[in-house]
């Protein structure tokens, strides 16, 4: 940002001091020159003090584009102005809404929270790297996980990708070194057992319904809540016992199977309305996070004392995590493990295969009983180091 044009000792000439640019130890200065052609007055940028420019040169500009005039001579064209950020964001957000997961809501509430209070009214050319390093602090202060901090400026670098895309702004991006520097190690170690998920449910049962309800979807179905908040009644196959889930995380719908509880559930709110949510909000619509009453109910029952760690914190979504757990616990493999929960690829999976240290123990006496059965055939390949 700059201070307001004063000016110089030069007609038509004026300067600016920067609040944010540092030359030579004080703030920068930027000159500019005011001039008439067809009788509209015109101001032209002519360059910074630390890039060797200074009220004498900006005169001598001035001078020139005045005898330019004078002589029916061609000016320079103005530059376009960068637009807004502001302002392609809307042109951005009508092409999410049609083209990213759940129309977009969650890059919508990114933006509202987190990049519109510092960054809407300034035009693309003008976010610089420093900008968005002191967003990323902001964000990391106010107790941002790192991931959170990536999406925000992942929406950021692809505001200004699809600017670029539809020719509405050419400039360089600033988001191109400051994502790789964020390091995402956020992976949830924090899995439940039986006897603390039904803690849980026993608690909301007679409190919040709502709350119940929903916590009993992830627990039993191994459902994100983005997912849970997503089922309409006409994804409901009650003849099955299934439920389509529709624009998931990864992209791809799958369907997942009703036990007694959830069938239980899911009747007592089913409605003749196909396109009504079955947990909605209070205004009927789509629920955008989970009620408060969850947090504070996990904060009673004392689950997060003394963990600072958020990887070893209960969130709701340690729900989920705890499914795939009982899953693999329960000797359910892998792959299958992986299906149930919608992963995109068997490396998301892997997190719980410490979880079933008794199949690996079974694979390793395979390898000895096969290796001693080969020993006492004779078919064994000697490994001695002197051979």
């Amino acid at each position: 940002m700059t201070a307001r044009r004063t000016l110089t000792k030069y007609k038509g000439v004026f300067q600016r001091e920067s609040t944010e640019r540092v030359f030579s130890g004080k703030s920068d200065v930027c000159f500019d020159i005011a001039y008439k052609t067809d009788g509209k007055l015109i101001w032209e940028k002519v360059g910074w003090l630390s890039e060797g420019y200074s009220a004498k040169l900006a005169d001598q500009v001035r001078s020139e584009r005045i005898r330019t005039i004078r002589h029916s001579g061609e000016l320079p064209k103005q530059k376009t102005k960068a637009p807004f950020l502001k302002d392609v964001w809307i042109e951005f957000y009508k092409w999410a809404q049609g083209n990213k997961v759940r129309n977009a809501i969650d890059d919508l509430y990114r933006y509202e929270k987190h990049i519109k209070p510092d960054l809407a009214d300034k035009r693309l050319n003008e976010i610089r790297p420093l900008d968005l390093e002191r967003l990323k602090k902001k964000m990391a202060d106010s107790g941002l996980a790192p991931a959170t901090q990536k999406h925000v400026l992942t929406v950021i670098r692809e505001i200004y990708n699809k600017s670029a895309e539809n020719k509405l702004y050419q400039g360089s991006n600033p988001t191109k070194d400051i994502i790789k520097k964020i390091n995402v190690n956020n992976e949830r170690q924090r899995f439940l057992s039986f006897e603390e998920a039904k803690r849980i449910l026993e608690y909301f049962k007679d409190k919040n319904s709502d709350v119940y309800d929903i916590c009993l979807m992830s627990f039993f179905c191994g459902l994100r809540f983005g997912e849970v908040a997503g089922i309409k009644c006409e994804h409901v196959d009650m003849k099955n016992s299934s439920i389509a889930i529709m624009d998931p995380k990864n992209r791809e719908n799958r369907h997942t199977r009703m036990n007694n509880i959830v069938l239980e559930v899911v009747s007592r709110r089913m409605t003749n309305k196909p396109e009504a949510y079955l947990f909605p909000d209070k205004y009927g619509k789509r629920r955008r996070r989970m009620p408060n009453a969850y947090f504070k109910g996990i904060r009673e029952m004392g689950f997060n004392a003394g963990i600072e760690d958020r990887r070893h914190r209960v969130y709701f979504h340690t729900a989920r995590h705890s499914y795939g757990s009982w899953l693999v616990t329960g000797g359910e493999t892998l792959y299958m493990t992986g299906v149930m929960l919608g992963h995109k690829s068997p490396e998301m999976t892997k997190r719980y295969a410490h979880l079933s240290p008794e199949h690996k123990s079974e694979v390793s006496q395979q390898l000895a009983d096969r290796f001693k059965d080969a020993s006492q055939n004779g078919n064994v390949v000697s490994i001695d180091r002197n051979d």
